[in-house]
């Protein structure tokens, strides 16, 4: 077993907790209750953008190193 695979793909398995919280899938992870400089939409998207944009690599560089690619 690649161990290193592991390690990588728990960033993604952490990012989980935040994307099905309430047992239901959300698209937006970020919340803005009550944080004012993440009101801007500009600054929302990004971080969102980023958000998805990490998991996503953290998904597929995991399963790629948990192969042995």
């Amino acid at each position: 077993m690649n161990t290193e695979g592991f390690l990588v793909l728990l960033m993604p398995v952490i990012g989980l907790y935040a994307i099905c919280r309430g047992g239901r899938w959300h698209w937006d992870p970020i919340s803005s209750n009550g944080v004012a400089w993440i009101q801007s939409r500009f600054v929302h998207r990004l971080l969102l953008g980023m958000f998805w944009v990490g998991w996503t690599t953290g998904l597929v560089i995991g399963v790629l190193m948990l192969f042995g690619v």
